[in-house]
Parts: C-alpha cells; structure tokens; sequence
C-alpha cells in the first residue's frame, strides 16, 4: 500500500507541480498500439507520433518467472507487491517497448523538443494479455537526470485508450404474446383498462 502511495504522489512522496509560470512549448501524444504479431505468438508495438510512426516487436519476456510471480503479485489484492516490484516491472515494459525503431523515434522526439513538452503515452491494447499489463508502472530510467515512474512526473502522462466494446448479441426471439407487468399507484388518475 505504501509503494503505491509514493507511486501516487512521486518518487519523493509529495505532489510533483511544475513552478509557476512555466509553461511548455507543446504537447506531444504518442500513440502505442499494442497487437499481436502476424507470426508466432508475440507482439508488435506501433508508435505514432507528430505524424511519424515506427513499428518493432515488443521485447517483454511473458514467460519470465520472476516477472509474472510479480504481476500475479500486483494483480492479487491480499498480497502487497513492493516499490522495487512495481520498479521491476515498469523496467521490463521499458525496454520491451523502446526497441528498435519504437526507441529511437521516441528518442528523436525527445532531443527535438527536450523540456519544452509534456508526453502523453497513450495505449491502445485491443488484446487481454498486454491489456493486463500494469502500464502506469512504467520507470524511466533518464527521469530529469535519474530514474522515477513516468505516472509521476508532471511533464508525461500514462493513459489507456478505451477498449471498444464488443457488440451485444440479440435478444432471443419472442415466443408468444408479449407480456407486461405495470404497478400504477391508486389515485395517480391513470385510466387503465385491466
């Protein structure tokens, strides 16, 4: 409980702000995709950003052990998970999402526009096994110089892109007169035929 309040408020725990009057030159929205690969049983990662877009597979080890005893650990709310859990695997996801060209397209951003922007990580995950993955956990290791979870720093925002829901399947075909059952109140006035 308590590493998750210091991932709440920062790694300092206490609420990160920006100082008055400083305001940033823009703000960027990168769009991570999230989608099966077209072979094996792997994932490819799709960034889109500023109208460049970069596609590598995500390197995240689901089979690691010690990773998923810390995911089972996360998702399991009799049992706490600590700060160096949550560390860990913020780590992990990381580096399985900045590879290859997903990384340096993230990195060309940052040494264009630097401290002048605020990112907003944006994750679209259309299938359960990444959906599950604990996103906001991610740890910047270049966090202003040192490390920290990238929920907390006021220039970079995590979110989840809302799953589209599935349709609805039809109600079963009426059988029958249709029946209704209708209470009206004595003295509402109503004339009901009964």
């Amino acid at each position: 409980e308590e590493a998750l309040e210091r991932l709440s408020w920062g790694i300092t725990g206490e609420k990160p702000t920006a100082p008055a009057g400083t305001g940033h030159g823009r703000d960027v929205s990168l769009d991570f995709r999230l989608e099966p690969a077209a072979e094996g049983d792997g994932f490819m990662v799709r960034l889109t950003a500023g109208g460049l877009e970069a596609q590598a597979g995500f390197a995240f080890d689901f089979a690691h052990k010690h990773l998923d005893n810390l995911l089972q650990r996360i998702e399991n709310t009799q049992e706490a998970c600590s700060e160096d859990g949550l560390k860990e695997i913020g780590i992990s996801l990381w580096a399985g999402l900045m590879t290859g060209a997903v990384g340096a397209l993230f990195e060309e951003l940052k040494q264009k526009l630097g401290d002048k922007a605020r990112y907003l990580f944006r994750f679209n995950l259309s299938h359960p096994r990444v959906e599950l993955l604990p996103w906001e956990t991610l740890y910047f290791d270049d966090y202003e110089g040192g490390a920290g979870f990238l929920a907390c720093h006021p220039d970079y925002v995590v979110m989840r892109s809302p799953v589209k829901p599935r349709a609805a399947s039809p109600p079963p075909p009426l059988q029958g007169k249709l029946r209704i059952l209708a209470v009206i109140p004595e003295g509402s006035g109503l004339e009901v035929d009964r």
